[in-house]
């Protein structure tokens, strides 16, 4: 096993290592340093927040069937917050884990808008639901399966006996299959699933998803990074469905969509590229398939899956992680396998009751300390973006031990998924909203549209909008 090793951020401190029992520490209250900036990004004033952090709204752990052999899967939920008010945010993920003789199935869910809590709620239990009445389906093809789970989702959610009102809002969904001898994976948004093995395969099923170029993470990163002794790898297994993907932009652009950022009163544009209607500013979704966003749907956003499948190796594969963006927003792929096969051995493997006492790897499982983790490292966003730490949810399957296997290098380089400047340019050529149009504390978080509030814009002769 190996340790976490802070480092300087010019050069690497050989000598600074922490033992893994203090690094991996995490306390019930922190205290961070808000930053106010002007236009220019320059500090105006500071103002210091103590707090008191959130306990998991779900937490469980324990070893599953897989076919002829086990896993053992650990979840954890730990809800966002406003740190001014941690309790005031509702937290709208949510997931669970089944098993039968032949196979182990997960679902993740990461919902958004008003209604976001219940359209993740609804939509998990139509899930198990479907898992428990269709094996015949799942066995036959899985990749059906997860079709039905999204079709069904749409459908009901339309349906006024589900009390929901999914205009403005939805959910990601991200599945897992796993038999004897494959992974099956699907999904729709941005949450997403990766596998830590010791072998890449020939062919990746999905290109690595490349962190957000943000020195603030990127410098945590280097202070926090996990080094295990096994050499291991991520192997992406499903893709982050994002509005500026070329073949998702086209079909809600000829769907009646557009795509494009949000501009705020100086003219910069902020958070990720959304789906706009072509004569209005809504819903401002920044993904583009989910479920429900009914309103959505009719310019493009779809809730058809994107699946892969991956032959198990048994001698390479290790675990399994699902998470919503709370955990993929601070830590990329490379970070979260080192991470959990650094500690994954070291951690309590029985769920215990620790509100009130710092979490530490004698009395968590993994998925708890690496939700933990996340949260810790959302505290430097927040210090410097004066944000709400998102929701965070994580389900770790350990398929094997390690066992030390020592890989020197992969047989290809991983691929990385970036936005060309070209590209760029072609996105933002049209006129985008305004921040001051769409009156918003957070513009990275998900659709930002509600069922009350539409925004009513003023047109230039131009037909331009107005700020």
């Amino acid at each position: 096993m190996g340790s976490c090793i802070p480092r300087n951020s010019k050069s690497r401190r050989v000598n600074s290592t922490l033992p893994d029992e203090i690094l991996c520490n995490y306390p019930r209250q922190g205290s961070v340093m808000v930053r106010f900036k002007n236009y220019v990004g320059k500090v105006t004033s500071e103002q210091k927040i103590d707090f008191m952090v959130t306990e998991p709204k779900i937490l469980s752990c324990g070893a599953m069937p897989v076919g002829s052999s086990k896993a053992f899967v650990s979840l954890c939920i730990l809800p966002g917050m406003d740190i001014r008010n941690p309790n005031s945010k509702i937290c709208q993920d949510s997931a669970f884990y089944i098993s039968d003789d032949n196979s182990l199935f997960v679902g993740l869910f990461d919902g958004h808008g008003n209604e976001g809590e219940k359209v993740a709620c609804f939509c998990q239990e139509i899930v198990r639901n479907l898992y428990l009445t269709h094996k015949e389906i799942q066995k036959k093809d899985p990749f059906e399966f997860f079709e039905l789970i999204t079709e069904t989702c749409d459908k009901e959610l339309e349906k006024k006996p589900s009390g929901i009102n999914s205009s403005f809002s939805g959910s990601t969904g991200v599945f897992i299959y796993i038999d004897d001898i494959s992974i099956y994976s699907g999904s729709v948004g941005d949450s997403r699933a990766i596998l830590g093995t010791t072998l890449l395969p020939e062919t990746l099923p999905i290109p690595n998803s490349a962190l957000v170029d943000n020195h603030i993470l990127q410098d945590i990163r280097e202070r926090r990074s996990s080094n295990p002794e096994t050499k291991i790898f991520p192997l992406q297994l499903t893709k982050d469905q994002k509005p500026y993907d070329l073949e998702e932009r086209q079909r809600i652009e000829k769907s009646g969509g557009r795509v494009q950022r949000i501009v705020d009163e100086f003219g910069k544009r902020i958070g990720p590229y959304r789906v706009w209607d072509q004569n209005g500013n809504y819903p401002g979704l920044a993904m583009s398939r989910s479920l429900g966003d009914l309103t959505a749907k009719r310019i493009g956003v779809s809730s058809k899956p994107i699946n892969t499948h991956h032959i198990l190796n048994k001698q390479h594969d290790l675990f399994i992680v699902l998470g919503s963006d709370g955990l993929w927003d601070v830590m990329d792929n490379t970070d979260v396998v080192n991470f959990v096969e650094c500690f994954r051995r070291k951690c309590h493997n029985e769920i215990t009751q620790n509100n009130g006492t710092e979490i530490k790897l004698g009395n968590s499982c993994i998925a708890q300390i690496l939700a933990e983790e996340a949260r810790l490292r959302w505290y430097s966003i927040v210090e410097e973006e004066n944000v709400d730490i998102d929701d965070i949810s994580c389900v770790v399957i350990e398929i094997k031990d390690s066992g030390k296997v020592l890989v020197s290098k992969t047989k290809r380089v991983l691929p990385e998924i970036s936005l060309s400047a070209e590209a760029v340019q072609e996105f933002e050529f049209k006129r985008a909203p305004s921040i001051k149009e769409l009156i918003i504390r957070d513009p990275k978080r998900s659709s930002i549209v509600t069922e009350d509030s539409l925004w009513h814009t003023e047109t230039t002769k131009d037909g331009l909008l107005n700020q």
